[in-house]
């Protein structure tokens, strides 16, 4: 299963917020069975075992390096557009889950 965390400063806010964005935005590309969407916060951004990173430009610089493995951030201007969480999305998800 392909994990993407979407990651605002507290984590109960604008990432849960995100994260169901996200989910609407993967089942929308065609992806909702491969792919889970989970919320959290900046400070366990580095102990994160998932594959994507979707945060906003303003965070995009401050997660921190993975400490299991490297995970690519797309970042985004607004945290709550579907449509441009989709647009960011789909180049990704194509070339990782085909």
């Amino acid at each position: 299963m392909y994990k993407i965390t979407t990651v605002c400063v507290a984590g109960i806010g604008t990432s849960m917020i995100a994260r169901d964005i996200v989910s609407k935005a993967v089942e929308k590309l065609g992806y909702g069975g491969q792919v889970s969407v989970e919320a959290c916060e900046l400070g366990s951004a580095g102990s994160l075992d998932c594959d994507l990173i979707v945060t906003s430009k303003e965070l995009g610089d401050k997660i921190p390096p993975s400490f299991i493995r490297p995970v690519p951030v797309i970042t985004v201007s607004s945290i709550v557009d579907e449509a441009g969480i989709t647009a960011a999305l789909k180049p990704v998800l194509e070339k990782d889950l085909g």
